[in-house]
């Protein structure tokens, strides 16, 4: 019997120090980040300008989704860009839309 009461205990006391912790810092709030985090979206080239590429991408059992992103002379790009090839795209979404930072073309050849 003295066993489950100090097991009752203890658990008792471990939780009220856990619900104190956790109360505290409830009340402070982190402020808001300002910088955006970067995204990725991989796919196949569906249009492309000088100033936007358009990636489309189709996965099996979900609806098709389709992304146009700003090209900037910031964007790094890596490889032949062209129509129906496949690219990741490393981007921010900023309030005038998405804006790629890197593009990488893949090649369907196997190391």
């Amino acid at each position: 019997m003295p066993r489950v009461l100090l097991a009752a205990t203890a658990a008792a006391t471990l939780l009220a120090f856990a619900g104190a912790g956790f109360a505290g810092g409830a009340s402070q709030t982190p402020p808001p980040s300002t910088t955006s985090t970067d995204q990725f979206f991989a796919g196949n080239v569906t249009a492309l300008s000088g100033e936007t590429l358009t990636v489309g991408r189709t996965v099996l059992g979900k609806i098709s989704s389709t992304r146009t992103f700003r090209i900037t002379p910031e964007t790094r790009v890596e490889g032949n860009l062209r129509v129906r090839s496949k690219v990741t795209v490393r981007f921010v979404s900023r309030d005038d839309g998405d804006q790629a930072l890197h593009i990488i073309v893949r090649t369907g050849q196997k190391k």
